[in-house]
C-alpha cells in the first residue's frame, strides 16, 4: 500500500483503460496541484480532531463495578437454576 495516499499497489494500469479516458488521467496527472489548493486541503486535514479509541474497560471505575457486580450475580443466577434442573 502507498503511504502517502494509501492507494494499493496493485491498482489497475493505465493501459487498461480506452485512449480517451488514459490520455484524460495522463493529462491531469502531469499538471502540479496548484500551491493554494495544497495548503488549504492541508489545513483542513489537520483541523480534524481524532478522538481516541474508547473500549470498555476505560470506563468510570464506579460502572466497572456496576458491570462487575451485576455479571457476578448474572453467574450466581445461572449456577442456582442449573443446580436446581441437575
Amino acid at each position: 500500500m502507498n503511504e502517502i495516499n494509501r492507494m494499493p499497489d496493485n491498482q489497475p494500469a493505465l493501459n487498461e483503460l480506452s485512449d480517451p479516458l488514459r490520455r484524460a488521467v495522463e493529462h491531469i496527472r502531469s499538471q502540479p496541484v496548484p500551491q493554494e489548493n495544497m495548503e488549504r486541503a492541508v489545513d483542513r486535514a489537520s483541523a480534524i480532531h481524532v478522538a481516541p479509541p474508547r473500549r470498555w474497560f476505560n470506563l468510570r471505575p464506579e460502572i466497572q463495578i456496576r458491570v462487575a457486580v451485576a455479571a457476578a450475580i448474572l453467574v450466581a443466577v445461572a449456577v442456582g437454576l442449573s443446580a436446581n434442573i441437575f
